[in-house]
């Protein structure tokens, strides 16, 4: 869940995902191919699973990106943030274990936003600290401050479990919220949600038109292109045996 106070801005191209675990090689290529064949300027890696004491090996993977983590506050690795510097001025103001909180300024046009990126432990009493610290980041809790769910696009479900045909599970269980704020300054902003790849979540991006998003997402991968169409068509068909089986046995191809 992402929870975005506004004061002023028109970027475009935020996002995130939860890529539940990227230690794999694999995985770590995934992302940088889509984050460089994407105009993204801000972006949350969710769920990262990396340690402390491997941090600085996968950080030198992503090159040319400015990269803050919250893993001195959890050593198991929970929200990485990525930004391009050129694009965008990040001030952190906090980390915790289930949140990273800063102030955003777009370097063209001055506009400033504050967000929060979190990833809440499962425990309802893990969780208690959480909504204390974000009461007192928002002033009141989200329910009192009128946050709902952005238009979206794109997969109508952003999670499933990945397994074969007959035991497919999916929910919508990933969220952009937006307060009256976004909703007065950015009347055409939605969320779009991407083909989730090898991942078992779908990557969302923030978009203020829907320019570029009605063709299928490309790339020069034959293989991983394949994955892409078919897991489009089942997000517009999820019950589909057909396009579940062949999905399913072209991303088995991809990840070996």
């Amino acid at each position: 869940m992402v929870t975005v106070l506004l004061q002023k801005s028109q970027m475009d191209k935020i996002g995130f995902w939860n890529v539940r675990g990227m230690n794999r090689v694999g995985k770590q290529k995934a992302i940088n191919f889509f984050l460089q064949n994407k105009d993204i300027r801000l972006f949350g890696l969710l769920e990262t699973k990396i340690k402390s004491r491997a941090l600085k090996k996968v950080v030198n993977n992503f090159n040319n990106w400015c990269i803050s983590t919250n893993n001195g506050h959890h050593n198991g690795g929970r929200i990485w943030i990525l930004w391009q510097p050129q694009a965008v001025k990040i001030q952190f103001l906090e980390y915790n274990a289930q949140f990273i909180h800063m102030r955003v300024e777009s370097v063209e046009n001055r506009s400033i936003f504050y967000m929060t990126m979190v990833y809440a432990f499962n425990s309802i009493t893990d969780r208690a600290p959480l909504w204390d610290h974000l009461r007192r980041i928002a002033s009141q809790c989200v329910a009192d401050c009128g946050v709902i769910d952005s238009d979206a696009t794109g997969s109508l479900f952003t999670w499933n479990n990945k397994q074969k045909p007959e035991e497919r599970i999916y929910s919508r269980i990933d969220r952009f919220l937006i307060n009256k704020d976004w909703c007065d300054h950015l009347p055409d902003l939605y969320a779009h949600f991407l083909p989730e790849g090898l991942m078992d979540h779908t990557p969302l991006l923030k978009r203020l038109n829907k320019e570029g998003y009605t063709d299928i997402e490309h790339s020069t991968n034959r293989l991983q292109r394949k994955v892409h169409e078919l897991q489009e068509q089942i997000g517009k068909n999820p019950t589909d045996a057909q396009l579940l089986a062949a999905e399913f046995e072209a991303s088995q191809e991809l990840k070996n």
